[in-house]
C-alpha cells in the first residue's frame, strides 16, 4: 500500500514537471538535453560544464540575487544544450522557466499590433519577464531593425533585473562583441552580483569535431 502509495505521489509529480518543461517551450531537438550528455573533453569544455552545473546546483540562491549568465562564441559549441539542459534542472527543481528565440521575442510583439492579436505588447513583456529563468538564444542575430531589437532587450533585461529574476543569454559572438552588441548599459545590469560569462571557443561539432560531442550541438 505504502509502495503504490510513494508510486502515485512519484508520478503526480514527474507529470507536474513534465507539464511544466512543456509550458517552457524548449525546442523538440533540444527537449532531452541533460547535463550528464554533455561530453565535456577539453579544457574550456569542462570549465563551461562546470559553470552552468553549478549555476543549476545554486539556484535558489541565484533566483534570490538575480545573477544572470551568458554563454558566447562559435555557434556549434554546445551553448543551446548547455542552457536547455540548464533550464530542465531548474524546472526540475520546482522553478519556473522559459526558453525563446530572439526573432520568435520579436514576432510575437510584432503580432500584437495586428488588428484582433490575442496578446498585447504588454502581455507578451509579463510572459518573458514572470519566469523564474528565461533563456534567450540567438542574442545579436540580425533580425528586424537595430532599434526594434535593441528596445525589446532592454524591455526584457530591464523589467527582469527590477524584478531580480536571472536571465540566461547565448550568442555566436565573442563575449567582446556581445557586450557592445547589447549595450553598456544593459551589459552592466546583466553582469551585476558578479560577471558569469563562459566562452566557447572550440571546433565547431558540425565541421567534423564529432569524436567530442554526444549529439548535436549549437
Amino acid at each position: 500500500m505504502m509502495l503504490a502509495r510513494r508510486r502515485r505521489v512519484q508520478q503526480a509529480a514527474q507529470a507536474s514537471i513534465d507539464a511544466a518543461l512543456g509550458r517552457a517551450a524548449i525546442p523538440p531537438r533540444f527537449r532531452s538535453r541533460t547535463l550528464s550528455a554533455y561530453r565535456a573533453t577539453c579544457a574550456g569544455q569542462q570549465y563551461a560544464l562546470g559553470v552552468v552545473r553549478g549555476y543549476a546546483q545554486g539556484f535558489e540562491a541565484v533566483r534570490q540575487s538575480g545573477q544572470c549568465l551568458v554563454l558566447a562564441g562559435s555557434p556549434g559549441t554546445g551553448k543551446t544544450h548547455l542552457a536547455c539542459a540548464l533550464l530542465r534542472e531548474v524546472i526540475a527543481g520546482g522553478h519556473t522557466g522559459l526558453f525563446v528565440g530572439m526573432g520568435e521575442a520579436l514576432m510575437r510583439i510584432r503580432s500584437t499590433y495586428s488588428p484582433g492579436a490575442a496578446e498585447s505588447e504588454a502581455q507578451v513583456l509579463r510572459a518573458l519577464i514572470e519566469p523564474d529563468l528565461l533563456v534567450m538564444d540567438e542574442v545579436g542575430r540580425a533580425i528586424g531593425t537595430p532599434e526594434k531589437r535593441g528596445a525589446l532587450l532592454h524591455e526584457i533585461v530591464e523589467g527582469r533585473y527590477r524584478e531580480m529574476r536571472p536571465t540566461v543569454l547565448i550568442g555566436n559572438q565573442a563575449p567582446d562583441e556581445m557586450a557592445g552588441y547589447i549595450g553598456e548599459h544593459l551589459w552592466s545590469r546583466l553582469m551585476e552580483g558578479g560577471e558569469m560569462v563562459v566562452r566557447f571557443d572550440w571546433s565547431d561539432y558540425r565541421r567534423g569535431g564529432r569524436d567530442t560531442f554526444e549529439g548535436e550541438r549549437t
